[in-house]
């Protein structure tokens, strides 16, 4: 009985602590998170990819993986925006 209360609580502090890993905190910028910027990108109005895709590029690497999808972006000013963004967190590191 003492062995499986023992490693009841080794599996209950390891729960604990991969959860506060997964808790980490998303990047924001201007008060919006990297998760609503991302979701801003796929807005029908280019000017809000646009801006939401600057906002991802002042985010820093955590955005890398949205700005590569958005060069993909059927607007070209998006297009440009994001390869911007991308060259702007390249000469940051």
């Amino acid at each position: 009985m003492r062995t499986f209360s023992l490693v009841l609580t080794f599996i209950a502090v390891g729960v604990c602590f991969g959860a506060q890993r997964e808790h980490r905190k998303e990047p924001t910028y201007q008060g919006k998170t990297l998760g609503e910027g991302t979701t801003l990108t796929k807005d029908k109005d280019p000017a809000v990819r646009i801006e939401a895709t600057e906002a991802l590029g002042k985010m820093g690497p955590a955005a890398i993986p949205a700005l590569i999808d958005l060069l993909g972006d059927k607007d070209q000013h998006v297009r440009q925006e994001a390869a911007e963004a991308l060259e702007k967190i390249k000469k940051a590191k």
